[in-house]
């Protein structure tokens, strides 16, 4: 693989990554403000905000490495390189 393609597979990775996460929180705020309507039970909604919070904060754990490591290979491609 060329640098050029590996600098554009980490782009695609880095962008998609950080597009998720800014809708992730986006979703978090849009299903608290939906499930405070009335007509949910507070034990319901409490339930169900908290495995969507939960879902959100694993993901972002779990993937955050991938991403810190795609936006690391954008910034400085030549560093894996140098050490070869």
């Amino acid at each position: 693989m060329t640098i050029g393609e590996r600098e554009f597979s980490h782009l695609v990775l880095a962008m998609c990554l950080s597009v998720y996460l800014l809708i992730a929180l986006y979703s978090c705020v849009y299903a608290s403000r939906r499930l405070n309507r009335p007509g949910i039970s507070k034990k319901i909604r409490t339930h169900f905000l908290r495995k969507h919070y939960y879902y959100v904060a694993v993901f972002t754990f779990v993937w955050g490495g991938y991403l810190s490591n795609a936006y690391f290979e954008l910034f400085y491609p030549d560093k894996e390189d140098d050490e070869r």
